[in-house]
Formats: structure tokens, C-alpha cells, sequence
């Protein structure tokens, strides 16, 4: 079932490319070792659900729209935004916490963040 709840989108000033992307899928199996040793395996579920830490390096000017737009238009992580991936798509990916900001000098920042892909998100 495809996401139909409230979405955002990055402002336009914020279109900036990820530095780092590094994702792992969810496992979808469980696994148990019987007495025999045999080991039963089955699906806990079907869909593909994603998490991924990403950084951005972006200008000090930029910081102050990057704040607004996690507290006010994502309200604190709670809603989907749209997600440029390194890979050419345009994806839904929920932000699991608040980013992390790093000051690289003083015209510079690097924002680091977890996301999460539900399975069936379009």
C-alpha cells in the first residue's frame, strides 16, 4: 500500500547533493535452530523496508532554512519528505530523529541524518 498521509519537500535553496549514503535493508526472515540442528526459516513479512545515514555538506547561509524546514515543515521528523538518492530517484523516506550538525569551518556545515523507507513508500 502506497504512503498517502502528509509529505514535504525540501526548499528549493536546500537542493543540495549527499556527501555519504549508506543504507541497509531490514531482514525480512526469521530464522530459529531446531533440536536437530536444522535451521526453519520463514518471512516475518514481504515488503522491503529501508534505513540510511546520510550527510550533507552545505553553506552557513543555509543553516537557518535547514532548521526551519526540519522543525516546521517536516514538524520535528514526523512527516515524509522526498529524498534525492544517490542513485537517480526521487524517493519518501521519514527522517528517524533530529540531524546531527557538525560545523566544518564557519562558512560551512555538514548535516548527518537517519532515514527510514517504509516498505510499498512511493
Amino acid at each position: 500500500m502506497a504512503y498517502n498521509g502528509p509529505t514535504t519537500n525540501p526548499p528549493a535553496p536546500l537542493d543540495g547533493c549527499w556527501s555519504t549514503w549508506d543504507e541497509t535493508q531490514q531482514d525480512n526472515v526469521v530464522r530459529n535452530t531446531m533440536d536437530k540442528g536444522n535451521v526453519r526459516t520463514r518471512l516475518r513479512y514481504t515488503g522491503i523496508n529501508r534505513t540510511v545515514n546520510a550527510t550533507v555538506k552545505l553553506t552557513a547561509d543555509k543553516y537557518i532554512p535547514f532548521r526551519n524546514w526540519f522543525n516546521r515543515d517536516q514538524a520535528f521528523g514526523t512527516k515524509p519528505t522526498t529524498v534525492q538518492t544517490p542513485y537517480g530517484s526521487t524517493e519518501l523516506f521519514l527522517w528517524t530523529s533530529p540531524p546531527t550538525i557538525k560545523w566544518i569551518d564557519a562558512n560551512h556545515f555538514e548535516a548527518s541524518v537517519q532515514m527510514y523507507q517504509g516498505s510499498n513508500w512511493s
